[in-house]
């Protein structure tokens, strides 16, 4: 944290596991009104913002996964419905004058990056890339990486060999 910043006391707004399309419509609504009436100086997006299950490796788990040519269609739609979602928090974070925004991937979004590894001219479906993280103005975190705000430390995802499903905050 800055010099000028010590002792500041500055707001955020955390929010994990979105799993969109499987997100609770009524309760990212709730979201969005608490950004504009709260004016977080921070937004913290701590992962699994999509469940991009066109592209989970559990879904072909025991079965022959189709050509890619069959998978892309499905994964535009996710990837287009998640930039839909996101749009409105922006909007949102926009209106409350919110500028410091901050996204990780978590292990479903880490799905997208597994994808353009096995297909590396897809790039565009990365998982940063995917989002629109540098346009939208987002810091972006890999999966398992630590976000220091100010006292605290959060994380999401899988770390230290155990399944972490929800985050995890130290504080000091």
């Amino acid at each position: 944290m800055a010099q000028r910043d010590k002792g500041v006391v500055k707001r955020a707004i955390i929010t994990p596991d979105k799993h969109i399309p499987l997100h609770d419509r009524q309760a990212t609504s709730v979201v969005m009104q608490a950004i504009e009436i709260i004016k977080p100086d921070i937004y913290l997006d701590l992962g699994d913002l999509g469940e991009w299950a066109s592209v989970s490796h559990w879904q072909w788990k025991r079965k022959k996964k189709p050509p890619v040519e069959y998978i892309i269609p499905k994964l535009e739609e996710e990837v287009k419905e998640v930039n839909k979602f996101l749009d409105k928090i922006d909007a949102s974070l926009d209106k409350a004058g919110c500028q410091k925004r901050h996204i990780c991937a978590g292990n479903h979004d880490e799905w997208l990056d597994h994808f353009v590894s096995e297909y590396p001219y897809l790039t565009q479906y990365g998982f940063k890339q995917a989002i629109k993280a540098d346009e939208r103005g987002y810091i972006y975190h890999d999966a398992g990486k630590y976000v220091k705000l100010g006292r605290y430390t959060y994380i999401t995802g899988i770390i230290l060999g155990v399944n972490i499903m929800h985050p995890i905050i130290f504080g000091s």
